[in-house]
């Protein structure tokens, strides 16, 4: 829908509250939604600890329609906006965030590092050029400037285009 339920509301002339349980009952329950709940400030400063990591619980889908920019910037974000851009953090930091300290806490074997016998998971971007375009009125936006995508070795995107290869597996 890419509204507030307080913009929807209005638009239906109706209580934010009442529409809120109304979308709920209207679709089963089966609504899904963003909340606001933690400030950029404090995002920032936990982003910073070393005791953090990337992840996200987005859901993935092959079908292209309304998403969470999530979906689709979570893992570019911290790379070009918070460490290429604001320089909060390394770009060697922001990179392990989400690979090898993430692997190591979730005792992933073979991933988060390039070493021998290890899985060849690998974005290529050029960090000129990166950025991430997901935003809430278009989730579905991919980020600019990455070269090419490698799941266990196989190109799974080109810089344009996602192939047909699907070497992915469920890690958990």
């Amino acid at each position: 829908m890419g509204k507030t339920v307080q913009e929807y509301a209005d638009f239906l002339g109706k209580d934010a509250f009442d529409t809120y349980f109304d979308l709920l009952l209207e679709n089963n329950f089966t609504c899904m939604a963003s909340y606001f709940s933690l400030s950029e400030q404090d995002m920032l400063t936990i982003y910073q600890s070393p005791y953090s990591m990337i992840g996200s619980d987005t859901i993935c889908s092959e079908k292209r329609g309304p998403a969470h920019p999530r979906a689709y910037g979570s893992f570019i974000k911290p790379i070009a906006d918070f460490a290429l851009k604001r320089h909060l953090i390394t770009i060697e930091e922001a990179i392990h965030k989400q690979t090898g300290l993430t692997a190591s806490v979730w005792k992933l074997p073979n991933k988060g590092l390039i070493r021998d016998g290890f899985d060849a998971d690998f974005i290529l971007f050029d960090e000129t050029k990166l950025r991430d375009c997901a935003d809430f009125k278009d989730g579905t936006q991919i980020a600019e400037g990455i070269v090419s995508v490698y799941i266990g070795g196989e190109l799974v995107y080109d810089g344009k285009n996602i192939t047909e290869a699907r070497p992915g597996k469920c890690l958990l």
